[in-house]
C-alpha cells in the first residue's frame, strides 16, 4: 500500500512511496498515464519535489541525494548522514525576483539541518530541539502568517516556527497535530500549510482566497490517514484508500477540465493508479 504522498507543482505532479521505499511520479498529474520510478534503485526513506524538475530524497542509507537540471545524474548533501525526513524550498518566489533554493532534513535523532541548493552544504540549526517532521508552507508563526516560512512538529503534537535559525513555539493550530503539510508554489500566495489534529481533523493555513490569514477546518473528509497539500489546497488519504482534495489545485482541475477551478468543499479525485 501506499506510505506516503508527496505533491509538487506544475513541474512535477504527485509522486508516492510504497511500505518498501519503492517510489514513482505522476508527472503534471496525468493520471492516466503510467507511473515514472524514481530515479533511484535504492530504498528511499523520504522525498520532497519542487518546481525546475528538483527532486531530493532521503536515501536508506541516511544520505540525502538531490537531482535538478544542474545535476541531473544527482549529488549527496554534504554533513547529512542519518536523513529520514527531507524538504525542499525549491524555485518559491520570494518576492523582488529572488527565489530560494535549499532545503532542510531532519535526521534520526530530530535533529535539524539545512542548506543552500547553490553549495549543497548543510549547517544544523535549532540546536537543542528534537522534531519529528518538517514542511516549508505558509508561515507556522501565527503573527507573521503571510510570510512563507519552514513549521516543524515535535513528537509531542507541539508546532513550531523555524525563524533566523531558531525554533519558537507556536500555538496557531487549535489542537494537537499528528501531521503537518506544506504546500510551496510558483505562486507565492499559494502557498499553504495544513494540519492533521490527533483527533483526526484537519486544518489549512492559507494566504489567499476565502478564510486567508486565518485557520480553517477541512470537513467530510471522513477517517484520514494522511494530508498533503498544494497550489493554496490540499489532498487527504482516507483509511479506505480514497483520496479527496480541496482548494486550487492540478488533481481538481484534471477531474474537471478547468483551469483556474477553486473547490472549498473536498471532492473526491478518480482514475488513480492502483497502489
Amino acid at each position: 500500500g501506499i506510505l506516503r504522498l508527496e505533491t509538487g507543482d506544475d513541474s512535477f505532479g504527485t509522486c508516492w512511496l510504497d511500505q518498501l521505499g519503492n517510489g514513482s511520479c505522476h508527472e503534471d498529474y496525468r493520471w492516466n498515464l503510467k507511473a515514472t520510478p524514481l530515479p533511484n534503485s535504492d530504498p528511499v526513506l523520504d522525498l520532497s519535489i519542487a518546481r525546475d524538475s528538483w527532486l531530493c530524497m532521503a536515501r536508506a542509507d541516511g544520505r540525502v541525494e538531490c537531482r535538478d537540471r544542474d545535476h541531473p545524474g544527482g549529488r549527496l548533501i554534504e554533513n547529512i548522514n542519518t536523513a529520514v525526513d527531507v524538504e525542499l524550498g525549491a524555485s518559491l518566489n520570494v518576492g523582488n525576483g529572488r527565489f530560494v533554493r535549499g532545503g532542510c532534513a531532519l535526521d534520526a535523532h530530530g535533529q535539524l539541518s539545512c542548506w543552500n541548493g547553490d553549495d549543497g552544504v548543510a549547517e544544523r540549526q535549532a540546536e537543542g530541539h528534537h522534531f519529528h517532521q518538517l514542511v516549508l508552507g505558509r508561515n507556522c508563526n501565527g503573527d507573521e502568517w503571510d510570510n512563507i516560512g519552514w513549521c516543524l512538529l515535535d513528537r509531542d503534537g507541539t508546532v513550531w516556527a523555524l525563524l533566523d535559525g531558531q525554533a519558537q513555539e507556536q500555538n496557531v493550530f487549535p489542537d494537537r497535530i499528528q501531521q503537518l503539510a506544506g504546500g510551496s508554489a510558483s505562486r507565492r500566495a499559494w502557498v499553504i500549510t495544513c494540519a492533521l489534529s490527533e483527533a483526526g481533523a484537519v486544518f489549512c493555513l492559507r494566504g489567499y482566497g476565502p478564510g486567508a490569514g486565518r485557520v480553517e477546518t477541512i470537513d467530510e473528509l471522513g477517517a484520514v490517514e494522511e494530508i498533503t497539500a498544494a497550489f493554496n489546497g490540499g489532498c487527504a488519504w482516507g483509511r479506505d484508500q480514497s483520496i479527496y482534495c480541496w482548494g486550487a489545485n492540478q488533481g481538481q482541475r484534471v477531474q474537471a477540465g478547468a483551469e483556474g477551478l477553486y473547490v472549498d468543499r473536498p471532492v473526491r479525485v478518480e482514475g488513480l493508479p492502483a497502489p
